[in-house]
């Protein structure tokens, strides 16, 4: 489960440009403040954060909603911090709100992954449970992750900072990367690299032919590309093999092309209109991807006998909790329970 990191009640579409290491909560002359209670908080930063989300990714908010839904994941913030496993701190969330308000798109996109440092973000929903004490979320931790694939109540397990050992078990905290056994920070335009995630958000891990690889810009509108995690955010890869290049998706309600896949995460072209539009919903109205131009339902996935998309069930096969939805987590076996206070 990703940790709360920030909330924001008027979230501008902005451009992917500018600074994002800005850690105020002003906005030119206004403070931004946090809301009262962590329920809240947490509401908002979820609404906030699908939208400004979206808007760099040229995809669906609906899509951000219908995996991390704030109905579901909100109420257990507020147990935690009712129950002293967590501590909501108004102050910095105010700090946070005018970060998640003026970052660029990488730092959005950063926050969104759960790999941002910005330290505001991170202590607004400050744990207060330590290493390997009994926990239900992440957010309960003090530093590190809930592990509740064996147990539930589950147990902190410790991230490593600067410095600290690190290895296929041991994971480091946002912000940094194991290099060589040790934590240090993303790698820097220029620097050499092995995978792009050891790379900061901007920058993906480049090959120069027999050179080193090195962590490089990611490739604009127009470059030629091997993949969509090189292009710059809001940008597929796409063409003919041996001739692909950076294309610029296009979002909501953008004119589109029923058979040419350019519409974004959550949308899909609608023959009826030729727009770009949102995915379909659970219990939805859906046809197969071959025939209809949907890439997918929101969440789940489309029923071939109804037509009808349904959400994820227990044990269907998963990667992350993404593919499990609000409700569930991924498991050993599949989706699975998530582990909740009773």
């Amino acid at each position: 489960m990703r940790l709360l990191i920030g909330t924001i009640l008027v979230v501008a579409l902005a451009a992917c440009g500018g600074s994002s290491s800005s850690s105020e909560g002003v906005i030119g002359i206004e403070t931004i403040q946090g809301p009262e209670t962590a329920l809240d908080y947490c509401t908002d930063y979820w609404s906030a954060l699908a939208s400004r989300y979206a808007g760099c990714v040229a995809g669906a908010r609906e899509l951000i909603l219908a995996h991390d839904d704030p109905a579901v994941l909100c109420p257990e913030v507020a147990k935690a911090v009712a129950a002293g496993r967590a501590k909501y701190d108004k102050a910095r969330g105010g700090a946070c709100l005018g970060y998640v308000q003026s970052a660029d798109c990488y730092g959005v996109e950063a926050l969104f992954d759960n790999v941002s440092d910005q330290a505001d973000c991170a202590g607004t929903i400050a744990g207060q449970v330590g290493a390997m004490g009994q926990c239900y979320r992440d957010h309960d931790c003090q530093d590190g992750w809930c592990s509740t694939s064996e147990q539930c109540p589950g147990v902190c397990i410790p991230l490593a900072g600067e410095g600290g050992a690190c290895d296929a078990l041991i994971s480091c905290k946002p912000g940094f990367t194991c290099s060589g056994g040790v934590c240090v920070p993303l790698f820097s335009q220029g620097t050499k690299c092995s995978t792009s995630p050891q790379c900061q958000p901007n920058l993906f891990c480049a090959p120069h032919g027999t050179s080193p690889q090195t962590c490089d810009p990611r490739i604009p509108v127009g470059g030629t590309c091997a993949n969509t995690a090189q292009c710059v955010i809001g940008a597929d890869c796409n063409g003919p093999q041996g001739a692909m290049t950076c294309k610029k998706r296009l979002g909501p309600g953008e004119a589109c092309g029923v058979s040419l896949q350019e519409c974004g995460p959550g949308l899909y072209c609608s023959s009826a209109s030729s727009t770009c539009v949102v995915d379909p919903g659970p219990s939805q109205s859906c046809l197969p991807a071959a025939s209809s131009g949907y890439e997918d339902c929101l969440v789940g996935t489309c029923n071939a006998d109804g037509f009808i998309c349904e959400l994820p069930s227990l044990w269907d096969g998963c990667v992350s909790d993404w593919d499990c939805g609000s409700s569930l987590a991924c498991g050993v076996g599949g989706c699975s329970p998530a582990c909740t206070e009773p």
